[in-house]
C-alpha cells in the first residue's frame, strides 16, 4: 500500500556513522529509496528510572515498581526491582525480581513473593542498556507481621501492637487503645490498657469501626482454633440498635460473623460459644445477632468483664485468617465497647494423662479422691456406683460440677461430675452408707465447652460402716474433752482414741465401746485428763474398728490449752428434704440460735434452743416447707457464730 513508515533499529554501536535507505517490493521487483545517513549518539548514558512506593504488603508479599523515563539513548534490554533487608541493595547484592518481558519505557510492577513476615526490606527500580545499569532511589516497606506460634496473647499494654483501627463504610472510627475513665468502662481488665470507643465521654453516634488483628497462620493445625477475650459493653437505651460484633475474614475474603446465633441461659452460651450474644434484633446497621445493652448481665460477669470465647471457624488449615472487632451506632450514645486479653488457641488431647487415682471413704457420706497430674489445663472426676458402666466425657461439652454426688451435669446415666479444675484431690459428698464407688479421673485440654479428653484412670471405695457426722475436741482446765456423734453405725465394735504430740505419730489413749449396729444418732464422749499440763496443743484422731477386724480413722482434730470454741459444725442431711439436723460442740450449757438464711440474705426459718456443754444436736423441723435451693446455716453460741452451706432438694 501507499503512505509512510518506520522502523526501531537495535543494537547500533555508539558514535557511529549509519547509511540506510528505504525500500518497497512488488510483483515486478525491488525499488529502492535514496540513500540516507545517521550517526548514533556519541554520549549514551544509563537509563532513568523512578520507584513506585509498595502497595498491597500483606505478611509475605508486596507489590512495588518502577517508571523508566529515558533508555539514556540505548536500547533499555533488562528492567526490574532489587530488593534485601540491607540498604541501597543492587543486582549483585540484592533479590532481582525482573520483568517479564523487557519494559523498555515506562511504568511497570513486580510482585515479590516468599519474603518474612515483620520484616523491613529496602528496594530500587532498575533498567540496563548497553551502557549499564540504573537505578531508582531507595524506598522500604515493612511486611505485616503474621502470627504463627501459638497459644497468642494480646492485652494491649505493650509499647506497640499489631491490632489497628479503622473507620469502615462512612462511619467514625473511636477505638482508642489506653485507660478507660468512664462510669462503667473504668479501667482496663488487666491494667493499664485496652482498646475502647474513646477513653472518656460517649462515643458519638455515627461510628462504624474495628479493631483489626494481624495474620494469623494456622496452616498446621488440624482443628479450628479457638478465640477468647474479655469485654465490656455498655450502649444507650434505644435498644436493640447499637452493638458490637466478632467476624473473621479467610485470605483475603468476605467478612463473616463468627458463630451468628444469640446464646441462651444467664451466660447467653451457644453450643460452641462462651458467653456470646445477647440481642437477635434486626434493627440497625449489625442487624442480628450481637452484643448489645450492659455485658454485667451476664453470670460470667468480672468488675463487668465478661470472658467470651468461640470457635474460628474454618480456619483450620488456613494461612492468611485475620479477626475484628467491629463496633456500630446510630444518632444516640452511650460508653461504647472496651476489648482486653485476647487469646488465640490451638486445642489438642493432652499427650499425658492423670494416672495413680486413689479413692478412701473417710465417713458413710463422703471420699476423698486423690490422683497425679498429667499435662492437661485440667482434669474432671466423675463419680459412680461401681456397678455403673463408666461413660467418658464427650468432646467439645460444657460440663459444671457439684462435690455433692447427684447434683453435677453427667456424662452419661449414673456418672456424675463431682470436680472439674488444675488440683490433684477432691472430697465428695453426698455419697450412701455401705456403698461402692467408683471415681474416674479425666485429663483435659482446653476451657468451658472447647475441650479434648483423655481416657480415665479410675479408683474404687466403699463408704465406711459408720456414719461419723462430727468428731469435736475442747479444753477444760489441763484436760481435753473430746466427743463425737454418729448417725448409724454397723458391725461396730468401738472407737479406739488415738493422741498425738506432732499430729504425725499416734499413741492409744482408750476404747470407747460402739453400739454395734444402730440407725439413729449417738453421742460419745471421752475426757484426756491432765493432758495439756505439759502440751499447749494435742492432736486425736478416732480409729473406729469392726468386729470382724477392719478399721478406718476419722479426721485430725486439734486441742490448744485455753482455747474454747465451738467447731466442727456438720450439717445433715445435706442436700435434704424435709428436715435437717445441725451437730456442734458447746464449751458450756447456755442458748444457741439457728438461722436458715437465703441466697439474697433474708432469714427464713429461727430457731433458739437450750445447749449443754459438749456435744448438740439441733432438728430443724420447720425447713420442710422450704423451697428447693441453696439456703444458709447460721449457728450462734455464746456469742461465736459460724456459717454452714446448704442445699434442699
Amino acid at each position: 500500500g501507499n503512505g509512510t513508515f518506520n522502523v526501531n533499529v537495535t543494537g547500533l554501536l555508539t558514535a557511529t556513522t549509519y547509511y540506510y535507505r528505504a525500500y518497497a517490493v512488488n510483483g515486478i521487483g525491488t525499488s529502492y529509496g535514496p540513500d540516507s545517513t545517521f550517526t548514533t549518539n556519541a554520549s549514551a548514558v544509563v537509563p532513568t528510572v523512578l520507584r513506585i512506593p509498595a502497595t498491597n504488603v500483606l505478611g509475605f508479599s508486596a507489590t512495588v515498581g518502577g517508571n523508566i523515563t529515558s533508555d539514556g539513548g540505548s536500547t533499555v534490554t533488562a528492567s526490574g526491582i532489587v530488593y534485601g533487608t540491607s540498604p541501597n541493595p543492587s543486582l549483585t547484592t540484592g533479590v532481582d525480581s525482573t520483568t517479564s518481558p523487557v519494559v523498555t519505557t515506562g511504568i511497570y510492577s513486580v510482585s515479590p513473593a516468599g519474603l518474612l513476615s515483620g520484616t523491613k526490606y529496602y528496594f530500587r527500580a532498575y533498567a540496563t542498556n548497553s551502557v549499564g545499569t540504573g537505578y531508582s532511589a531507595q524506598d522500604s516497606f515493612t511486611t505485616a507481621p503474621v502470627i504463627s506460634t501459638f497459644p497468642y496473647n494480646e492485652n494491649f499494654d505493650g509499647t506497640t501492637t499489631a491490632w489497628t483501627t479503622s473507620a469502615i463504610n462512612a462511619g467514625t472510627n473511636a477505638w482508642v487503645r489506653g485507660t478507660p475513665a468512664k462510669t462503667v468502662l473504668s479501667g482496663a481488665y488487666s491494667s493499664p490498657n485496652a482498646m475502647v470507643t474513646f477513653l472518656t465521654g460517649s462515643y458519638l453516634g455515627t461510628e462504624d469501626c474495628v479493631i483489626l488483628s494481624p495474620q494469623f497462620n494456622f496452616a498446621s493445625f488440624t482443628s479450628d482454633p479457638v478465640l477468647r477475650f474479655r469485654h465490656n459493653l455498655k450502649t444507650d437505651l434505644d435498644i436493640d440498635y447499637d452493638g458490637g460484633v466478632v467476624e473473621i475474614s479467610i485470605n483475603g475474603g468476605a467478612w463473616t460473623r463468627l458463630d451468628a446465633t444469640t446464646g441462651t441461659g444467664t451466660n447467653y452460651n451457644t453450643t460452641g460459644s462462651y458467653a456470646w450474644y445477647n440481642n437477635s434484633s434486626t434493627l440497625g446497621t449489625l442487624g442480628a445477632n450481637k452484643y448489645n445493652g450492659v455485658t454485667s448481665s451476664y453470670a460470667s460477669n468480672t468488675s463487668g468483664w465478661v470472658e467470651a470465647a468461640t470457635r474460628l471457624t474454618g480456619a483450620a488449615g488456613q494461612s492468611n485468617v485475620k479477626i475484628r472487632f467491629r463496633f456500630w451506632a446510630d444518632v444516640f450514645t452511650d460508653e461504647g465497647w472496651a476489648i482486653d486479653d485476647i487469646t488465640v488457641v490451638n486445642v489438642v488431647t493432652p499427650t499425658l494423662a492423670a494416672s495413680s487415682a486413689t479413692a478412701v471413704s473417710t465417713t458413710g457420706t463422703t471420699a476423698n479422691v486423690s490422683w497425679t497430674n498429667g499435662n492437661g489445663n485440667g482434669r474432671i472426676v466423675v463419680a459412680r456406683l461401681s456397678a455403673t458402666t463408666a461413660v467418658a466425657p464427650t468432646n467439645n461439652t460444657l460440663y459444671n460440677a457439684n462435690a455433692a454426688f447427684g447434683l453435677g451435669d453427667i456424662t452419661g446415666t449414673g456418672n456424675f461430675i463431682v470436680y472439674s479444675g488444675t488440683g490433684t484431690s477432691t472430697t465428695v459428698t453426698g455419697l450412701a452408707n455401705l456403698t461402692n464407688y467408683a471415681f474416674d479421673v479425666y485429663e483435659f485440654n482446653g476451657k468451658y465447652m472447647h475441650n479434648l479428653f483423655t481416657t480415665a484412670t479410675t479408683s474404687s471405695t466403699s463408704t465406711l460402716p459408720v456414719k461419723l457426722i462430727s468428731f469435736n475436741g475442747v479444753s477444760k482446765n489441763n484436760d481435753a474433752l473430746l466427743t463425737w456423734v454418729t448417725a448409724s453405725e454397723t458391725n461396730n465394735k468401738g472407737f479406739e482414741v488415738e493422741r498425738s504430740i506432732d499430729g504425725r505419730t499416734f499413741e492409744f489413749v482408750n476404747f470407747v465401746k460402739g453400739a454395734g449396729n444402730s440407725n439413729k444418732s449417738i453421742n460419745y464422749a471421752l475426757t484426756d485428763e491432765g493432758v495439756l499440763t505439759k502440751q499447749a496443743i494435742v492432736y486425736y484422731r478416732l480409729k473406729q474398728v469392726d468386729f470382724d477386724g477392719k478399721v478406718s480413722y476419722s479426721q485430725v482434730v486439734r486441742v490448744t490449752k485455753n482455747a474454747e470454741s465451738i467447731n466442727s459444725v456438720i450439717v445433715f442431711p445435706n442436700p435434704f428434704n424435709n428436715e435437717y439436723n445441725v451437730s456442734f460442740n458447746a464449751v458450756k450449757g447456755g442458748m444457741a440460735t439457728l438461722e436458715t438464711v437465703n441466697i439474697e440474705g433474708k432469714v427464713i426459718v429461727t430457731k433458739t434452743t437450750a445447749v449443754t456443754q459438749g456435744a448438740n444436736t439441733v432438728s430443724i423441723v420447720e425447713a420442710a416447707n422450704l423451697s428447693s435451693g441453696v439456703y444458709f446455716v447460721r449457728l450462734t453460741v455464746d456469742g461465736e457464730t459460724q456459717i454452714m452451706k446448704l442445699v434442699k432438694n
